[in-house]
Protein backbone atom coordinates (compact mmCIF):
# COMPACT_ATOMS: atom_id res chain seq x y z
CA UNK A 1 0.00 0.00 0.00
CA UNK A 2 1.24 2.96 -0.93
CA UNK A 3 2.11 5.98 1.89
CA UNK A 4 1.18 9.31 2.16
CA UNK A 5 4.79 10.58 0.88
CA UNK A 6 4.64 8.03 -2.22
CA UNK A 7 1.36 10.04 -2.88
CA UNK A 8 2.91 13.30 -2.57
CA UNK A 9 5.68 12.11 -4.58
CA UNK A 10 3.50 10.82 -7.28
CA UNK A 11 1.17 14.18 -7.41
CA UNK A 12 4.11 16.58 -7.19
CA UNK A 13 5.64 14.29 -10.52
CA UNK A 14 2.64 14.79 -12.46
CA UNK A 15 2.51 18.31 -11.25
CA UNK A 16 6.00 18.80 -12.75
CA UNK A 17 5.20 17.31 -15.66
CA UNK A 18 1.84 18.51 -17.08
CA UNK A 19 3.28 22.18 -17.81
CA UNK A 20 5.68 20.48 -19.85
CA UNK A 21 2.84 18.69 -22.07
CA UNK A 22 0.62 21.91 -21.87
CA UNK A 23 3.94 24.15 -23.27
CA UNK A 24 4.85 21.97 -25.88
CA UNK A 25 2.50 19.35 -26.91
CA UNK A 26 4.32 16.64 -25.52
CA UNK A 27 6.51 15.15 -22.98
CA UNK A 28 4.40 13.97 -20.47
CA UNK A 29 4.93 10.54 -20.13
CA UNK A 30 8.64 11.30 -20.99
CA UNK A 31 9.24 13.21 -18.28
CA UNK A 32 6.38 11.36 -15.83
CA UNK A 33 7.57 7.87 -16.59
CA UNK A 34 10.95 7.24 -15.63
CA UNK A 35 9.83 9.61 -12.58
CA UNK A 36 6.73 7.78 -11.30
CA UNK A 37 8.26 3.95 -11.49
CA UNK A 38 10.86 4.98 -9.06
CA UNK A 39 7.94 5.77 -6.36
CA UNK A 40 4.51 3.21 -7.88
CA UNK A 41 4.88 0.05 -9.93
CA UNK A 42 5.24 -0.08 -13.44
CA UNK A 43 1.75 -1.19 -13.71
CA UNK A 44 0.54 1.91 -11.97
CA UNK A 45 2.43 4.34 -13.65
CA UNK A 46 1.65 3.79 -17.44
CA UNK A 47 -2.16 4.24 -17.16
CA UNK A 48 -1.88 6.98 -14.43
CA UNK A 49 -0.11 8.92 -17.57
CA UNK A 50 -2.28 7.65 -19.63
CA UNK A 51 -5.16 8.72 -18.14
CA UNK A 52 -3.32 11.95 -17.01
CA UNK A 53 -2.13 12.41 -21.00
CA UNK A 54 -5.78 11.66 -21.98
CA UNK A 55 -7.06 14.65 -19.53
CA UNK A 56 -4.71 16.92 -20.66
CA UNK A 57 -5.41 16.50 -24.55
CA UNK A 58 -8.77 16.56 -23.56
CA UNK A 59 -8.58 19.84 -22.24
CA UNK A 60 -6.34 21.22 -25.51
CA UNK A 61 -9.01 19.83 -27.86
CA UNK A 62 -11.87 21.77 -26.01
CA UNK A 63 -9.57 24.72 -26.06
CA UNK A 64 -7.79 24.50 -30.10
CA UNK A 65 -9.81 22.26 -31.67
CA UNK A 66 -9.97 23.76 -34.66
CA UNK A 67 -6.61 23.96 -35.23
CA UNK A 68 -6.08 20.02 -35.61
CA UNK A 69 -4.04 18.40 -37.98
CA UNK A 70 -6.54 15.82 -39.24
CA UNK A 71 -4.54 13.51 -41.40
CA UNK A 72 -1.61 13.49 -38.18
CA UNK A 73 -4.28 12.37 -35.97
CA UNK A 74 -5.48 9.80 -37.92
CA UNK A 75 -2.41 8.00 -37.90
CA UNK A 76 -2.07 8.72 -34.46
CA UNK A 77 -5.13 6.92 -33.90
CA UNK A 78 -4.30 3.95 -36.26
CA UNK A 79 -1.26 3.19 -34.73
CA UNK A 80 -2.71 3.37 -30.99
CA UNK A 81 -5.20 0.70 -32.13
CA UNK A 82 -2.44 -1.45 -33.04
CA UNK A 83 0.14 -0.21 -30.28
CA UNK A 84 -2.27 -0.35 -27.06
CA UNK A 85 -2.65 -3.97 -27.48
CA UNK A 86 0.33 -4.92 -28.07
CA UNK A 87 1.84 -2.62 -24.35
CA UNK A 88 -1.42 -3.93 -22.69
CA UNK A 89 0.24 -7.89 -23.43
CA UNK A 90 3.67 -6.82 -22.55
CA UNK A 91 2.67 -4.95 -19.24
CA UNK A 92 0.84 -8.02 -18.48
CA UNK A 93 3.37 -10.91 -19.60
CA UNK A 94 7.17 -8.73 -19.25
CA UNK A 95 8.74 -8.97 -15.95
CA UNK A 96 9.25 -5.67 -14.12
CA UNK A 97 13.05 -5.61 -15.40
CA UNK A 98 12.37 -6.21 -18.83
CA UNK A 99 9.77 -3.28 -18.88
CA UNK A 100 11.78 -1.35 -17.23
CA UNK A 101 15.05 -1.89 -19.62
CA UNK A 102 12.53 -1.06 -22.42
CA UNK A 103 10.94 2.05 -21.26
CA UNK A 104 14.86 3.22 -20.53
CA UNK A 105 15.72 1.72 -24.28
CA UNK A 106 12.66 4.04 -25.67
CA UNK A 107 13.18 6.83 -23.93
CA UNK A 108 17.03 7.18 -24.80
CA UNK A 109 17.05 6.18 -28.21
CA UNK A 110 13.70 8.60 -28.83
CA UNK A 111 15.53 11.54 -26.89
CA UNK A 112 18.56 10.88 -29.17
CA UNK A 113 16.98 10.82 -32.22
CA UNK A 114 15.30 14.08 -31.52
CA UNK A 115 18.89 15.71 -30.64
CA UNK A 116 20.89 14.06 -33.58
CA UNK A 117 18.87 14.22 -36.05
CA UNK A 118 20.23 16.82 -38.85
CA UNK A 119 17.80 19.91 -39.48
CA UNK A 120 15.53 19.48 -41.91
CA UNK A 121 15.48 16.17 -42.20
CA UNK A 122 12.52 15.59 -40.75
CA UNK A 123 9.83 17.14 -39.04
CA UNK A 124 6.80 16.96 -37.09
CA UNK A 125 3.32 16.96 -38.51
CA UNK A 126 1.88 20.31 -39.76
CA UNK A 127 5.09 22.33 -39.11
CA UNK A 128 7.00 23.24 -42.37
CA UNK A 129 10.19 21.47 -43.35
CA UNK A 130 13.16 23.67 -43.25
CA UNK A 131 13.17 25.84 -46.82
CA UNK A 132 9.47 25.41 -47.71
CA UNK A 133 6.85 27.17 -46.24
Amino acid sequence: MPSELDLVAVLAILFLATPVRFAFGFGNALIAMPLLVLVIPVEAAAPLVALTSTVIAGVVIARHGQQIHLRSAGQLVASSLIGTPVGILFLRHAAEQVRKATLAVVIVSFSAFCLLRPPGEWHWPGQPVRGRS
